[in-house]
């Protein structure tokens, strides 16, 4: 489909990308997306299984793209999705500790991200919302603190302060 290349120039912008290819359901949802335009209900019928935390995670990683299908009369219009990019260039440099703490936030099981994420959360909510306090209550690195945000459906990074999404609710579903 797309020969665009999304170039990563920081090492953050891996913890996505590579969450997402280290699950067989999202790996199978994006190759989907490659060969073309499919809705998400498509996509469940193709892949057998519920498939919106995929689209989730591959939105958030700006992997993919969405346009509304135009419907046949009297039905409802409903989004499509394909992928945005079929290659990736990258060109940072790092340190092994930080890369360590990008591929260990990549691979980590959902249960133990959730409790960093409950930690962080749990934080913000006693007014702690910057990220060097966050980073300073909590002991984490700054490239590991960023790392966590870069993943979470339900936490984002707003200049210096952590927030909380509003659509937070639905995403844990």
């Amino acid at each position: 489909m797309s020969q665009r290349i999304k170039i990563i120039s920081n090492l953050i912008d891996l913890v996505p990308i590579i969450h997402i290819f280290n699950s067989d359901l999202h790996k199978s949802v994006f190759n989907e997306l490659l060969r073309g335009w499919k809705t998400e209900k498509e996509l469940k019928e193709i892949i057998g299984t519920d498939v919106n935390k995929s689209i989730e995670l591959l939105k958030m990683g700006h992997l993919i793209a969405g346009r509304w299908r135009t419907p046949e009369r009297g039905e409802m219009p409903e989004m499509e999705y394909a992928a945005a990019y079929s290659k990736i260039k990258a060109d940072f440099q790092s340190d092994f500790e930080d890369m360590g703490d990008v591929i260990n936030i990549a691979v980590m099981d959902d249960d133990t991200f959730g409790e960093y994420e409950s930690a962080i959360i749990k934080k913000i909510n006693k007014d702690k919302r910057s990220i060097n306090e966050i980073c300073r209550e909590l002991n984490y690195s700054p490239s590991f603190l960023r790392g966590l945000l870069k993943r979470s459906l339900l936490l984002d990074l707003r200049g210096q302060d952590v927030v909380i999404l509003k659509n937070a609710n639905t995403a844990k579903k």
